[in-house]
């Protein structure tokens, strides 16, 4: 992209005269906060099979950084245009949200892009650092039940699923994957498809915990985001 800036399309997303401006009306700099720099880490590299990244990172004059990544999507030839494409990644995603799963805070999507929070760590490399009879070693293997559950509830087949998900500071797991990977949603559920795929992965890792015990708190989980 030899014209292209980020700052350019921060602008250009937010329709904004200024950087600054433009990160205020994306969410991306609080209303208290005074912007200091703008950052990036790398140029655009592939982050899968129909998008390029961009990771950069907001930082404020008081300490506080945002991390944040742009996602390019490139679907394949076909009838859709991008943007058509991008609407259904968008239904996917809100769907899946609504059922319970975790997604990445949404900052822009339109024009092709996708603007949102940025996670540090990939599910596996989380799921390895936790010790194997720790609470968090528990509650990652509850919200990867919980996401297997939400999936086969809409009939979700995904090419692999933990390679999909990203894990925050406090570890919370998200899925950032909505687009060929994943796949449409099918109006027949597929009965436990994505559990089956999840309990096989679980037992290689040696879990310490009953799938049931496992399954019931994920059941729980989703009781309670469902409510909120």
């Amino acid at each position: 992209m030899p014209d292209w800036s980020l700052e350019g399309e921060l602008r250009k997303a937010a329709r904004a005269d200024n950087v600054e401006s433009a990160l205020r009306i994306l969410n991306l700099l609080p209303i208290n906060e005074q912007l200091a720099t703008l950052s990036s880490g790398s140029d655009w590299v592939r982050g899968g099979a129909e998008t390029y990244i961009f990771r950069f990172d907001v930082r404020t004059r008081s300490g506080l950084t945002i991390p944040a990544i742009i996602k390019a999507h490139t679907p394949a030839i076909g009838p859709r245009s991008i943007d058509e494409s991008l609407s259904e990644l968008l239904r996917r995603r809100q769907l899946l949200a609504n059922g319970g799963i975790r997604t990445p805070s949404l900052y822009y999507a339109g024009n092709g892009i996708v603007i949102e929070r940025y996670l540090p760590f990939s599910f596996v490399e989380r799921f390895a650092e936790v010790p194997t009879q720790s609470a968090d070693r528990f509650r990652l293997s509850t919200e990867l039940v919980a996401i297997a559950i939400v999936l086969d509830e809409h009939g979700f087949a995904p090419i692999e699923i933990i390679g999909d998900l990203r894990v925050d500071e406090s570890g919370d797991v998200f899925m950032i994957d909505f687009g060929e990977d994943l796949g449409p949603p099918n109006n027949r559920p597929n009965r436990l498809q994505n559990e089956q795929s999840v309990s096989s992965w679980l037992k290689q890792h040696d879990i310490q915990w009953s799938y049931e015990a496992i399954r019931n708190e994920a059941v729980e989980l989703l009781r309670r985001r469902r409510n909120a």
